[in-house]
C-alpha cells in the first residue's frame, strides 16, 4: 500500500465492503446521548473473538465489557482544571464545542471508498463524549467527501480548515491537492493515512497515524522469510499490474527484497485488465529455476484470479506471500479456500484477537454503538487511533486549546501505539514502525503465524529506497 493506484484498489475492498451511511447531525446526537458506558446492546454480527491459532470469520467483537472506561488520563485531565468560564480560543473551538473535520473518498469512481473513516470518527466522538467531552466540550465531527477527486479533496479541506479546529482521521487517494491548503492555513490535520508524498513527507502541519512513506519500505516481511525458510529466497517471483504507481510499487517491493538476498527469477508486469492468468502460472510452473517464492503487487481481484489459475493448474509454490489486500472479508469469499496457507503482513492488531486486545474491543462497540452493523476495517480502526490521541493531546492541553499547541504536541509524539491497536508509529517524523504482525490465510479466516503475540520488531527496519 505504498500508492494513490493501489490505495483506491484496496480501499475498493476493504472499505467498501463496509456498510452504513452518514448519520444526520440529528443521529449522531441522539446515538451519542444513548451511547453511555453498559447502554450497548450486542452487536448485529456477534462476536468473533477467539484465541491465537484458531482461524475465524471476519466480524466484529460484542465483548468489550469494561473496555468503555478505557482511556481516562488522570494527569492529562488534571490539566483542564476546575471553575471559570470556558472560552473560544481557535478556529473550531467555542465555549461548548469542538470541531473536527474529516476529509476522505466516500463517493466517485468507487462509491464508498473510506466510508469507515466517516464512522471511526463518529464513534470515536460518541465515545469521548460519553467522557465528558474534552475539557468540558463536546466533541462534534464535520465530515467531508471529496468525491475521490483532486479537486474535491483541495474544495473540501479548504472547508474543513476554515470551519473545523483540526482534521482528523481522514484518507483521500488524493491528498496532494489538499496539502498546499493545510500549509496556507497552518491547520492541524492528523489523517488516518497519508497516499502521496507530499502530504506525508515534507507537509509541516500534516502528521500522519500511519506515515504511508513511498521513500521507506518496511522490510521486516522479507527479512522473516529469509530467516524461517532461507531456501526459498533465490527462486522469487513477482506479478504486478502495468499501472504507473502499481509498477513503481512492485519496483520497490523487489529493490527492497533484493537488498537482504532475495533472488527474482521470474518478474512480469500484467495488465489492468488482465483476466486470464494462466499463461502466467504456467510459465512460473515451467520455469527453470523451479519458482519457490511467489509475490504480487495488485488489487484482491487481481490476486484471486492468480489464485484460481494456480489452483487449475494444481501448482503452488512453496511460500505465497502477500499484503494488506487479503485481509478482507471478499477475499476469503472470492478465493473459496485457493489462498489457503498463503502468508501476508499487517501494521496494525488482528481483528480476530479482540478478545485480547482492550483497545480493538473500544473500537468495535463504540462503531456498532454509531453504526450498527458496520464491520470494522484497517482504515477505520487508523482513523479512529487519530481521534484517540486527539483526544490525548488535546486533553492534556487543556481549556486554552489551540492550534500552534497542537501541532507543539504532535511534534513529541514519537510512539503512539494507541494502547496496542497498531505499533509504534513515529508521528512527529512522519514515519511508519518497522513492526509487523504476520498471519497466514485459512479458508474460513486468518490467523496468526508471527510472533505469538504483539508484533515483531526484530526483523524489521526501515529501508531508505532513494539511499
Amino acid at each position: 500500500m505504498r500508492s494513490r493506484l493501489v490505495a483506491l484498489l484496496a480501499l475498493s475492498v476493504l472499505v467498501g465492503s463496509a456498510c452504513g451511511a452518514r448519520l444526520t447531525h440529528q443521529q449522531w446526537t441522539a446515538a451519542t446521548r444513548r451511547s453511555g458506558p453498559g447502554s450497548a446492546s450486542q452487536g448485529a454480527n456477534g462476536s468473533a473473538a477467539a484465541g491465537l491459532g484458531s482461524p475465524v470469520s471476519f466480524k466484529p467483537s460484542a465483548s468489550a465489557g469494561a473496555a468503555g472506561q478505557q482511556g481516562n488520563d488522570p494527569a492529562a485531565s488534571a490539566a483542564c482544571g476546575a471553575g471559570g468560564t470556558l472560552r473560544a480560543t481557535d478556529t473550531g473551538v467555542t465555549p461548548t464545542e469542538i470541531r473536527l473535520g474529516t476529509v476522505s473518498d466516500v463517493s466517485g469512481v468507487i462509491p464508498g471508498l473510506a466510508r469507515s473513516t466517516f464512522q471511526a470518527i463518529q464513534a470515536v466522538a460518541a465515545y469521548i463524549n460519553s467522557q465528558g467531552g474534552i475539557c468540558g466540550r463536546t466533541v462534534v465531527p464535520d465530515l467531508h467527501d471529496d468525491q475521490t477527486t483532486a479537486n474535491g479533496n483541495k474544495s473540501a479541506t479548504q472547508d474543513a480548515c476554515a470551519q473545523d479546529f483540526a482534521l482528523v482521521g481522514s484518507f483521500s487517494a488524493f491528498d496532494d491537492a489538499g496539502a498546499p491548503v493545510v500549509d496556507q492555513m497552518k491547520c492541524p490535520d492528523m489523517t488516518a493515512f497519508t497516499t502521496t508524498a507530499a502530504r506525508g513527507e515534507s507537509n509541516p502541519y500534516t502528521f500522519p497515524i500511519y506515515p504511508n512513506r513511498p521513500d521507506y519500505f518496511v522490510i521486516a516481511s522479507a527479512n522473516y522469510m529469509k530467516r524461517i525458510d532461507p531456501d526459498v529466497v533465490r527462486n522469487a517471483a513477482i506479478l504486478y499490474l502495468n499501472a504507473g504507481v502499481a509498477a513503481t510499487n512492485a519496483r520497490a517491493r523487489v529493490k527492497a527484497y533484493s537488498r537482504v538476498g532475495f533472488r527474482f527469477v521470474y518478474d512480469q508486469a500484467v495488465q489492468v485488465v488482465e483476466s486470464n492468468y494462466t499463461p502466467y502460472v504456467e510459465a512460473m510452473k515451467d520455469h527453470n529455476p523451479p519458482v519457490r517464492f511467489f509475490t504480487m503487487v495488485a488489487d484482491t481481484q487481481s490476486i484471486v484470479r492468480v489464485l484460481q489459475a494456480m489452483h487449475q493448474q494444481d501448482w503452488y509454490p512453496k511460500v505465497m506471500q502477500f499484503d494488506l489486500q487479503v485481509y478482507s472479508p471478499q477475499f476469503l469469499q472470492l478465493a473459496q479456500g485457493t489462498g489457503d496457507g498463503g502468508l501476508f503482513w499487517l501494521n496494525q492488531a488482528m481483528f480476530e484477537e479482540a478478545s485480547h486486545n482492550p483497545e480493538m474491543q473500544l473500537y468495535e462497540q463504540w462503531l456498532q454503538r454509531v453504526t450498527p452493523g458496520a464491520v470494522p476495517d484497517t482504515f477505520g480502526l487508523f482513523a479512529w487511533s487519530a481521534g484517540r490521541l486527539f483526544q490525548q493531546l488535546a486533553t492534556a492541553i487543556g481549556r486554552d486549546l489551540t492550534r500552534a499547541k497542537l501541532v507543539a504536541a504532535l511534534l513529541k509524539e514519537a510512539a503512539w501505539t494507541d494502547h496496542g491497536l497498531h505499533p509504534a508509529m513515529n508521528v512527529a517524523a512522519r514515519l511508519p514502525s518497522p513492526c509487523e504482525v504476520f498471519g497466514e490465510i485459512r479458508r474460513n479466516g486468518f490467523v496468526r503465524r508471527y510472533p505469538s503475540s504483539g508484533f515483531d520488531c526484530h526483523d524489521g527496519g526501515l529501508m531508505h529506497l532513494t539511499g
